[in-house]
C-alpha cells in the first residue's frame, strides 16, 4: 500500500442545495437548532435574546430542538416575558428545518463545547449570518467578521450589541463568503476527497 505522510482531514457533509432557497427571510428572526443540552448554555442565549428584544422590538427567537431541559427554559422565557418572541418548535422534519433556515437571518449558538457545529453550517447554507460562541469547534470555519461573527456570549451586553448591529445591517456579511464556506462542505467535494485518499493509500494517485 502506499503511504500519505500528512493527515488529511474530511468534515463533515451537507446538502448544501437542500438548505438554499428555501423559505423567505423576512423581520429579525434569530436561530437556534440543536439538542437541549447543558453544553448548548441555551439559557445564556435566552439572556442575550432578552437584550436583543429591546434594541430590536419585532425581534423573534426559533429554539429547534428537544430535551430534558425544555420545561426548565420554557420557565426562563415565562419569568423574562418572552413567551411571544421565543419559539419552540420540538422536534420537526428536515423539510420544516430548512423552511427555519430560510426564514431567519441570523443563527446563534452559545455552545460551550461542539465536536464540529454541523447545524452552523446548515443556517450558513440558508443565508443566516452565524453568531456564535468562541470556541475552537467554531474557530475551525468562521473567520471572525469575514463568513460571520465569533463573541463571548458570556459578555451578554457585547453579543446582544453584536446581533442587534448585524440585524440592523450595521456590520454586513458578503454572501458570497458564506456560500464559499458551506461548499467546502458538501458531499461531491468530500467524495472526491475521500476518493483521493483511498487512491492514495493503494498507491494510484
Amino acid at each position: 500500500f502506499g503511504r500519505i505522510s500528512d493527515p488529511v482531514f474530511i468534515p463533515y457533509s451537507i446538502d448544501a442545495d437542500f438548505f438554499r432557497h428555501r423559505g423567505t427571510k423576512s423581520g429579525n428572526c434569530l436561530i437556534f437548532v440543536g439538542r437541549f443540552a447543558p453544553n448548548k448554555r441555551i439559557e445564556k442565549l435566552i439572556d442575550v435574546f432578552k437584550l436583543v428584544k429591546s434594541s430590536v422590538p419585532d425581534a423573534l427567537l426559533y429554539l429547534v430542538g428537544d430535551g430534558n431541559l425544555m420545561p426548565n427554559l420554557k420557565s426562563l422565557v415565562m419569568e423574562a416575558d418572552l413567551e411571544d418572541s421565543v419559539i419552540f418548535t420540538g422536534k420537526i422534519c428536515d423539510k420544516e428545518l430548512a423552511e427555519f433556515y430560510g426564514k431567519a437571518r441570523v443563527f446563534v449558538s452559545a455552545a460551550s463545547y461542539e465536536g464540529f457545529g454541523l447545524s452552523t453550517i446548515e443556517a450558513m447554507s440558508a443565508g443566516c449570518v452565524p453568531v456564535v460562541n468562541d470556541i475552537a469547534a467554531f474557530r475551525n470555519f468562521i473567520e471572525n467578521g469575514k463568513n460571520g461573527f465569533i463573541s463571548d456570549f458570556d459578555d451578554v451586553e457585547r453579543t446582544a450589541e453584536l446581533i442587534c448591529r448585524v440585524l440592523r445591517k450595521d456590520v454586513v456579511i458578503a454572501p458570497v463568503e458564506i456560500t464559499n464556506t458551506t461548499d467546502n462542505y458538501g458531499w461531491e467535494l468530500n467524495v472526491k476527497r475521500m476518493e483521493d485518499v483511498y487512491n492514495a493509500c493503494l498507491g494510484n494517485g
